[in-house]
């Protein structure tokens, strides 16, 4: 009974007791005026900071018990910038002792800064501005009478870190200091909140010694989105400060390190998606300013994808040895698909602006397709565009300068099976049936080359330098070319120009020298075997000299240059040819078909243009000496014609339109698809012929002046020199042989012979009469044709000294 007494009376009295505080709360609360200690607590800090500070209205707060300063401003040291301030807080809330304060003393427990904003700046001496803070002065206060605090809590905090000129901000920032007293451990929660719905916290126990002005880390949690790390350590906050730093992180997410790295913008490709695991053993030394990190990186089950690839990248494992200099990793396998690759590389300076990349790659049996799409993956440009297909068995060596973005550097072997390349310049793959290949920086060597470009087959060997303008060698065997095809395996390089010309393709680039052997070179309808050529190529011009092939049963040597640099292909052939059949050369170059029969040689010096679809005889251009023996010319009966011309009906009613040719010779200037000759001559089985004129190649037409002379015998069939004498179309010379001149007109198809009678009378009278057997002899026909076309400059003078006329001239008189 006593007890519960007791227990009652202890009730009430510790009720009454608490009426009475918060009666007292309440009274010092409205009563009470904290602005009186303004001037004690602003000149404690000034003390304790070594910096000038301003407050602004103070109150008091009952729940929790605190005195709360709106507007509290640090300033700057003045040696950072006049006028500038450390630190300004839109609120600092101080909790003190309620009963200190009631006798007129601060005793603060905690402090709350809300919304506060700070200031780093480390000058070019690299001393930073708050190394100032607290320093001792004549005026300071002893260690003993230092500010002891069991909380410092900052709310929203913003920091702006300028170094080198270079400003930085943090914004979002809270903190919260325990137990915050010289040379005592203390505890620090912090936490930093990003964009992306990541945040950063930090969580440690630590002790710092000002006057050795050290941190020595007794424990560290750091834990950065799902990335968790710890450590523990030293760090010296003086000016050129010290780390003796170790971190470690146990099966962190990959995932989470590569998304945090995108955020602070040192990331891989935007779309590109990296997840694995990661085990890392870290010690951090050196300088703050140059720290050094030593230790090992070690990741599982790592796997890269982006949109563009088709299939991602999986690295099963890799461990990564970093010192204060380099990186390095072990050898790896790295696998796309089907396509395994070993693996390693190193990175020297990787502190510094010289960073350096070097890189092991090898690979048996790979698809090449799965290898373009890495290589264009890792920005290899000149995989850019590239499609390809079969199998490479790869060494290879990859260099780069990673500060400079320098472009890459390669070097390696190789061997390719069944492969093809589609290009970005090439309208059809190349198919490579085997290569060996050699390459290096920008530059290839394909050696025991076996490779196809539409009909083309190409073997032997090649080298490349200059991808973007490329200068090759070469050493090859084709088994045919068809140029027509080539027209269409080069895409134009680009949009039109302004000019109407289509823009240079890559031919247009490529120059380089080398030997070609081609088994069969067609050019719209002439068809070259055998060829044997050294070849030139100038970015669009190929030149083919010397050349030798196989034409047409017979022989070609010379030079052909094909010039492909504007919007249409010109070619210029100069070239000696024997033995060759004259109806599929002249029938596959011109419109003249089944015309001229037997063995040719000529030399020619001709250019041309090509275009799709139209006859090049149109456009041809130059010189061309012919000689014949025993051929025939189709289509025409020349002594059937002469017997027209003569009108002797007994001749030629069913006789075989063809011209037996014993000896064929002519020589042409040829001008835009016309040939001039003036030294056309032809035996014929029945007599003789000179001609002069124009020979139409594109159109066939004819405008010949020619001087036939027939046989003894065919004359006698035509009536002898009876003919001669009662006909005005013909002639007979004393051995009993006709002369017919006539003119040639209509088409090679239809020619049409015509007689000159008024001619005849003149070359009578002036006796220019020829024989057969003149043709063999020098001038011969011809001689004759000159005299009467007035075709030489100077002709013989007949007897009395006057001028002897020409046939042209007479036809001039006429008019």
């Amino acid at each position: 009974m006593f007890c519960g007494a007791m227990m009652g009376w202890m009730r009430r009295i510790l009720g009454i007791a608490a009426v009475v505080l918060l009666a007292g709360a309440a009274a010092a609360y409205f009563f009470f005026d904290v602005n009186q200690f303004r001037e004690p607590i602003q000149a404690q800090l000034e003390k304790t900071l070594n910096r000038k500070v301003t407050l602004g209205r103070m109150h008091l707060r009952l729940l929790p018990l605190a005195v709360a300063i709106e507007d509290v401003v640090v300033a700057e040291n003045p040696s950072f910038g006049q006028g500038k301030s450390f630190l300004t807080a839109r609120e600092v809330a101080v909790s003190a002792n309620l009963m200190a304060l009631l006798n007129r003393r601060v005793e603060v427990h905690s402090v709350r800064v809300t919304d506060p904003t700070i200031e780093l700046i480390r000058d070019r001496q690299g001393v930073w501005n708050y190394a100032s803070l607290g320093a001792k002065t004549q005026d300071s206060p002893s260690e003993s009478t230092a500010i002891s605090l069991s909380e410092i809590r900052i709310v929203n905090g913003r920091i702006g870190v300028v170094r080198d000129g270079q400003r930085a901000e943090y914004e979002n920032i809270d903190l919260t200091l325990r137990d915050f007293a010289g040379n005592r451990p203390f505890t620090l929660d912090a936490s930093v909140h990003f964009p992306e719905q990541l945040s950063l916290d930090v969580s440690t126990r630590a002790t710092y010694d000002k006057a050795a002005q050290n941190l020595r880390v007794d424990s560290l949690q750091v834990k950065l989105g799902g990335l968790v790390m710890s450590g523990a350590g030293t760090v010296s906050t003086a000016a050129g400060g010290k780390l003796d730093f170790a971190v470690k992180a146990t099966d962190a997410s990959i995932a989470e390190a590569a998304r945090v790295a995108a955020l602070l913008g040192s990331a891989f490709a935007p779309d590109m998606k990296v997840v694995g695991s990661l085990d890392a053993g870290l010690k951090i030394g050196g300088s703050t300013e140059t720290p050094e990190i030593t230790g090992k990186l070690a990741a599982r089950r790592l796997e890269m994808s982006r949109a563009a690839w088709k299939l991602p990248v999986r690295i099963p494992e890799i461990s990564i040895e970093l010192t204060p200099d380099s990186i390095k990793s072990n050898r790896f396998i790295a696998q796309c698909g089907g396509t395994k690759v070993d693996a390693a590389f190193s990175v020297a300076n990787y502190n510094t602006p010289a960073a350096f990349l070097a890189a092991l790659v090898s690979t048996t049996d790979a698809s090449v397709q799965e290898l373009l799409q890495i290589a264009g993956a890792y920005g290899m440009t000149t995989a850019a565009g590239m499609t390809g297909t079969g199998s490479l068995t790869l060494n290879a060596r990859v260099m780069a300068k990673l500060k400079e973005n320098s472009p890459w550097s390669y070097s390696g072997s190789g061997v390719l099976r069944d492969g093809s390349f589609g290009l970005p310049s090439l309208t059809r793959p190349v198919a490579v049936k085997s290569a060996k290949l050699r390459f290096e920086q920008e530059s290839a060597v394909l050696d025991d080359l076996a490779l196809s470009v539409g009909a083309a087959n190409v073997r032997g060997s090649l080298s490349l330098r200059r991808f973007s303008a490329p200068e090759v060698k070469f050493n090859t065997t084709i088994d045919q070319i068809v140029t027509a095809e080539l027209r269409t395996l080069m895409k134009p390089g680009g949009d039109t120009a302004a000019a109407g010309k289509p823009a240079p393709g890559m031919f247009t680039k490529v120059t380089g020298s080398g030997t070609l052997s081609i088994g069969k070179l067609v050019h719209d309808g002439i068809t070259l075997s055998k060829v044997k050529a050294q070849c030139l190529l100038d970015r669009g011009l190929v030149r083919l000299d010397p050349l030798t092939a196989d034409l047409f049963g017979g022989r070609h040597t010379g030079a052909i240059s094909v010039d492909a640099r504007g919007a249409e292909t010109k070619i210029a052939v100069n070239s000696r040819i024997e033995q060759v059949n004259a109806n599929e050369l002249i029938s596959s170059s011109t419109a003249l078909k089944q015309l001229l029969h037997g063995k040719l040689a000529a030399d020619a010096n001709l250019r041309f243009v090509s275009r799709p679809g139209e006859d090049i005889a149109r456009s041809l251009n130059g010189t061309f000496q012919m000689q014949m023996a025993e051929g025939r010319l189709s289509g025409i009966n020349i002594v059937n014609e002469l017997a027209k011309v003569a009108r002797s009906f007994g001749v030629g009613q069913n006789v075989e339109p063809v011209t037996n040719i014993v000896k064929f010779t002519a020589g042409m200037n040829i001008q835009d698809g016309v040939a001039n000759t003036n030294d056309l001559k032809m035996d014929f089985a029945g007599g003789s012929l000179a001609a002069a004129g124009q020979i139409g190649l594109a159109d066939q037409s004819l405008k010949l002046t020619m001087l036939p002379v027939l046989s003894r015998q065919y004359s006698d069939q035509l009536g002898g020199s009876k003919v001669g004498g009662i006909m005005n179309t013909v002639l007979a010379n004393q051995k009993g042989e006709l002369v017919i001149p006539v003119t040639v007109g209509g088409t090679t198809a239809q020619p049409r012979f015509l007689p000159d009678a008024a001619q005849m009378a003149k070359m009578k009278a002036q006796n220019l009469l020829p024989s057969v057997l003149d043709a063999g002899r020098k001038g011969g026909l011809k001689g004759v044709l000159d005299s009467i076309t007035g075709a030489k400059a100077s002709d013989p003078q007949p007897q009395g000294g006057e001028p002897k006329p020409s046939l042209l001239d007479m036809f001039k008189k006429r008019k």
